[in-house]
Order: structure tokens, then sequence, then C-alpha cells
């Protein structure tokens, strides 16, 4: 009987970390043609995954890995955007705008 419950609990998780977006396990490529939108959502659903409990270890390393990736995935779409913002800014103010990967203006 226990076994049964072990075997339907580990269905169950198997299951639900399918539900995740398959971006989040497809790598970096599928990551990178994520929303922010998405990417949060992805985020979310291994964040559920984790506070659930359910799982061995490994899943909840692995899920670890892959939140992880998500959040850098994330940041970088958040800086890009912050960027495209400041020479916007620039812009509109009449300035000069500023070299993407610097912090010098063009002169």
């Amino acid at each position: 009987m226990e076994e049964v419950k072990k075997r339907r609990r580990k269905s169950a998780v198997s299951e639900t970390v399918e539900e995740i977006p398959a971006a989040a396990d497809a790598g970096d490529s599928a990551m990178k043609n994520m929303t922010i939108e998405e990417t949060f959502a992805a985020l979310d659903a291994l964040i559920d995954q984790l506070e659930s409990g359910k799982g061995s270890l490994e899943d909840a390393f692995r899920q670890y890995e892959e939140g992880m990736k998500l959040v850098k995935s994330c940041n970088e779409k958040i800086e890009k955007i912050e960027k495209q913002i400041i020479v916007l800014s620039g812009q509109e103010l009449g300035e000069e705008p500023m070299r993407e990967n610097s912090n010098e203006w063009y002169v």
C-alpha cells in the first residue's frame, strides 16, 4: 500500500513538473525568445513547485537551477530595456545618445 502511494506521488510530481513552460527546459536559446512576462510565469511555476515540497531533492535542485537561469535571463532583458530607455530619454531631452555598452556620451 505504501509503495502505491509513493508511485502516485511521484507520478503527480512528474505531471506537475511537465506543466512548467517548455522553454525553461529547452535551454538558453528558448529563454532568450521568451518575453519578460513569460519568463516570470515560468519562474512562478518553478517557485510553486519548490514551495509545494513535492518531489525528490534531485527534482528540487534541478528546478532551482532552471529558476536561476530564468532569473539571469530576466535580468538581462530588464537591463536591455533600461539601456533603451536611457537612450530614448537622452534623445527626448535633446542630448546626445549614449553608446550602448558604455557610460560615455557621443561627442
